[in-house]
């Protein structure tokens, strides 16, 4: 080849270089910038998956520890008013003056209130135990003082039946007045306070 035409040709290969110099030149830069944002953001990415997660975790075991207040509440709150439903009833025997010294044990209804009164009371001693997780310390102080109060006024009313039935009524219902105001502020909705 002559001397120009290579002097062209190497003008023009100067020129294709130079401006495909450019633009790869342009475009690997950018490549760079994003590549440098992108693994700047991973760190950012993953935090925020860790706290999603951790959120969800959050969000599952307030959901359960809730459901186990409910289920607990409820099952006390259910085994306080049988108990406290019969002790009425058993205490209704004894109505008419003079009844308050007779022993009705041998009645099958007396008896069957007195097995149901015992059962619920055995329920709410085992439950006290759980309960202790998340009711108020006055709760679980009421639920005790039920379990040991009631046995000992059992015992100190001997075979006036009557007395005992007295007592015990009102430790059932001290405790289920406890255990209901502390459901009722943990689990129920809060009351629309707004002026309509």
């Amino acid at each position: 080849m002559s001397d120009p035409s290579l002097l062209i040709l190497t003008i023009l290969a100067a020129g294709v270089t130079a401006a495909c110099g450019g633009y790869f030149g342009a475009y690997f830069r950018e490549k760079g910038k994003n590549l440098a944002t992108r693994e700047d953001l991973q760190p950012i990415v993953r935090g925020q998956e860790t706290i999603k997660q951790q959120l969800a975790h959050s969000t599952f075991v307030e959901g359960r520890r809730w459901d186990l207040k409910r289920e607990v509440s409820w099952e006390l709150l259910s085994h306080l008013s049988k108990a406290q439903v019969g002790l009425n009833t058993q205490s209704g025997w004894y109505v008419e003056p003079g009844s308050e010294h007779q022993d009705f044990s041998d009645n099958a209804g007396f008896a069957q209130l007195s097995q149901d009164i015992s059962a619920a009371l055995r329920a709410i001693e085992e439950l006290t135990g759980p309960s202790e997780l998340f009711l108020p310390k006055e709760a679980v102080q009421a639920l005790r003082r039920l379990a040991q109060e009631e046995w000992h006024a059992g015992f100190s009313a001997g075979g006036d039946r009557y007395e005992y039935i007295t007592k015990a009524l009102e430790l059932v219902t001290k405790a289920q007045d406890t255990v209901l105001a502390a459901a009722k502020a943990e689990l129920a909705p809060p009351s629309d306070q707004s002026p309509h």
